[in-house]
């Protein structure tokens, strides 16, 4: 695999089967989702809060890309790390 850096460019443009929203709020939005969907993407996973804009979540829920939304991705970290610090 080659990779390249795209500094200051949303990464959304490569061609990929498997997507995550790490950064920051609405970080992903419908017409980053369109380009997803059309370079094959199969699965987005929200990984930060609110990392997806709804609009983008609706454009990826109309193609049937799968959709991991943050409160069904984190929640397993969630308790892992409340059993972490008892």
């Amino acid at each position: 695999m080659n990779i390249k850096s795209s500094t200051g460019k949303k990464p959304w443009k490569v061609k990929v089967d498997i997507a995550m929203s790490c950064g920051i709020k609405n970080e992903l939005d419908a017409n980053d989702a369109k380009l997803l969907i059309k370079n094959g993407c199969k699965l987005v996973c929200e990984v930060s809060n609110m990392g997806c804009t709804a609009d983008a979540i609706h454009e990826l829920q109309k193609a049937k890309v799968i959709f991991a939304p943050r409160k069904t991705a984190n929640a397993g970290g969630v308790r892992v790390s409340g059993l972490e610090m008892s």
